[in-house]
């Protein structure tokens, strides 16, 4: 083990910043195996390997450590790192934080398996190209306690989302893969729709494939009952090839944490807790499932933005935001549907703010932007 064994508040190891968290009484810290008990530990602008030497920190720390955070890392000979592999039960983290700037991360399948009480997740790299046959999935975990959660890139592509079934302390959550910076667009890599629909899932032999979750895309929220914030982005570089349409199904609630079919799922999805809403590009909202998709799934919405190609209109959206159980702070809506002489890209853009009660009015915004304020009362 290359760790020193007696170490001080501050070591500068491999370009690492160790912080030890003594106890309230600030008495003399309680040596175990030579080593002190450390229980924060954050590896900062590391330029080499040290996937090692975090194994090792896991193993000699494993009674004490509660935040274990490397961010950012740049490893100059690599392309892939592991995590998870090697360690250890560590029935105290709480806190566990890996961002990598090059390599793709790999997340052992079993890890957040091993670790019910984290409460604060952040795994990323910023891989923008993949092909689904590598996707290995973890296993589905159970995390209670669990109130933040960001994965981006690989661990995004890994997570099973069923995982949020068991998220009643979810407050923050994002799933996202990073933009191509390569394309003037900045819209992130999504494969194929045949790709997707293929079988990949060669252990069981079944049709599962990667794509399996999409129509349940609200329903995995279901466990999810203290998230405050939603934002849905499907932007690709493919316009057209992958529409989202949100049905009833979505919004059912099934009968057990199992992935029960739609005609087995009794209720409607219901996020108290919830106050903004994000949905951007291709998503397709049936008239008919509007007022179930806000009213009952989301009744405290606050902040609701609609951008994109979105196939809605501002009359079902305004009819809608009259009946809502609570007023409805600042809304956007972005579509295709008016004259193209507008602009000269063709779009139009409609800020909406429902204020409750009182005359309406029309103001302004940013370019291209017109602000409407409505009242519940205004026919």
């Amino acid at each position: 083990m290359r760790w020193p064994v007696r170490v001080t508040a501050t070591d500068n190891t491999y370009g690492a910043r160790v912080s030890l968290a003594q106890d309230e009484t600030l008495q003399a810290p309680q040596w175990a195996n030579g080593l002190v008990p450390l229980k924060h530990i954050m590896i900062l602008l590391s330029r080499e390997s040290i996937i090692g030497d975090i194994d090792n920190i896991v193993h000699a720390f494993d009674q004490t450590l509660k935040m274990l955070h490397v961010t950012p890392t740049i490893l100059d000979n690599s392309t892939v790192t592991y995590i998870g592999q090697r360690w250890v039960d560590l029935p105290v983290l709480a806190s566990l934080h890996m961002v990598l700037d090059l390599e793709r991360l790999v997340v052992d399948p079993q890890l957040l398996v091993c670790y019910p009480h984290l409460t604060d997740l952040w795994l990323q790299d910023n891989l923008h190209d993949y092909s689904c046959k590598y996707i290995i999935a973890c296993l589905l975990a159970h995390l209670g306690r669990l109130g933040r959660l960001h994965l981006r890139g690989w661990p995004a592509l890994t997570f099973d989302p069923a995982t949020l079934t068991s998220t009643p302390s979810l407050i923050d959550l994002t799933i996202e893969i990073q933009y191509d910076y390569n394309d003037t667009d900045f819209k992130p890599f999504n494969p194929l729709t045949e790709e997707l629909n293929q079988p990949y899932d060669i252990q069981t032999g079944s049709a599962a494939s990667i794509s399996r979750s999409a129509p349940r895309t609200f329903r995995m929220l279901h466990g999810c009952p203290a998230l405050e914030d939603l934002s849905l982005d499907i932007r690709s570089s493919m316009p057209g090839e992958h529409v989202r349409f949100i049905s009833e199904a979505d919004l059912s609630v099934p009968t057990s944490n199992s992935r029960a079919s739609p005609s087995s799922a009794v209720g409607c999805l219901c996020l108290p807790s919830l106050r903004r809403l994000d949905l951007s590009e291709e998503w397709v909202i049936d008239e008919s499932v509007e007022p179930q998709l806000f009213a009952k799934a989301f009744p405290g919405v606050k902040k609701f933005s609609l951008t994109g190609r979105a196939n809605t209109t501002r009359e079902s959206l305004f009819k809608l935001f009259r009946i809502m159980p609570t007023t409805c702070g600042l809304v956007g809506y972005y579509g295709e549907d008016e004259d193209e002489d507008e602009n000269e890209d063709g779009d139009d853009t409609l800020a909406v703010r429902i204020v409750g009660y009182g005359d309406g009015y029309i103001g302004y915004g940013s370019d291209h932007t017109v602000h409407y304020c409505l009242s519940k009362n205004v026919s």
